[in-house]
């Protein structure tokens, strides 16, 4: 095999493969849009319970990048969904605050930091870890501070969306009056504008490599016809060759010629 035709099957199989696999991941994520949304569009988790003896539940820092222009929020344009159920009697308080001043306004406040979920739906799966152990300090009602850029509180199920911009931050899960023992179902939600338009162009540009592949696999792999350049055979088309013409010119004797019929010759055989 020449070396042009290798070089064109194994790009050609490269851009084949890859045009698959984003022709794959589109259709699993138009899928997923298609299917997995609710009616407001969000991707939802299922109710997992965080439960704590201190005053609060926090999130780990939510690292988003530089606030600003070029920050996550902007480009991304996605939003975040927090509902909370309070377990136990009394009101549940849910915000989401600049991890600075959620940390400035639990200082000395015993409280967890919520660091891992796993399988959603059972509070076993969550790990904890305890902040301000020896702290003595009681915070005051989380409603009352002015730092929150999301928060809801009340009886039932509380919810609060928030466009999601660069910056640090922490979600907050308490009782309304501030007071310790905090258990919550908690469900969480997102969406992001752009994912049909990434959907559509993955898929576009899969097609065009699964194509372009293709044709290049086909040229490597087919033989081009080759003419033959000699003299072309002579073509036969039946019966015997005929006589080679004798000259009789000069001869002593007339030619003479005898034949004899075949009795079982065919007449459609010759």
């Amino acid at each position: 095999m020449k070396p042009a035709r290798i070089v064109s099957l194994v790009i050609g199989s490269l851009l084949a493969l890859i045009g698959f696999g984003l022709l794959a991941g589109g259709g699993i994520l138009g899928w997923a849009l298609a299917t997995q949304r609710d009616d407001a569009g969000y991707f939802t988790t299922a109710n997992q319970q965080f439960t704590t003896d201190s005053y609060a539940l926090t999130s780990d820092k939510i690292d988003l990048g530089d606030p600003g222009p070029d920050g996550f929020g902007e480009w991304a344009n996605a939003s975040v969904r927090v509902s909370v159920d309070n377990v136990g009697s009394g009101e549940a308080f849910v915000g989401i605050a600049r991890e600075a001043d959620v940390e400035t306004y639990l200082a000395g406040v015993p409280h967890d930091d919520v660091t891992s979920t796993r399988n959603f739906g059972r509070s076993s799966d969550a790990d904890y870890r305890r902040e301000n152990v020896d702290g003595t300090s009681t915070p005051g009602p989380p409603s009352t501070q002015s730092f929150w850029v999301a928060q809801a509180s009340g009886v039932g199920t509380q919810e609060i969306t928030w466009p999601v911009e660069g910056g640090s931050w922490a979600i907050l899960v308490m009782n309304a009056d501030g007071s310790p023992n905090v258990t919550a179902d908690v469900r969480f939600g997102g969406q992001v504008d752009h994912l049909t338009p990434i959907a559509i162009g993955l898929a576009l540009g899969g097609i065009v490599l699964l194509v372009g592949g293709a044709a290049l696999i086909v040229v490597g792999v087919a033989r081009p016809h080759e003419l033959d350049r000699g003299t072309a055979p002579a073509v036969v088309t039946g019966g015997a060759p005929p006589l080679p013409l004798v000259s009789t010119a000069g001869s002593a004797s007339p030619l003479h010629l005898e034949g004899h019929l075949d009795p079982d010759l065919s007449r459609w055989q010759w």
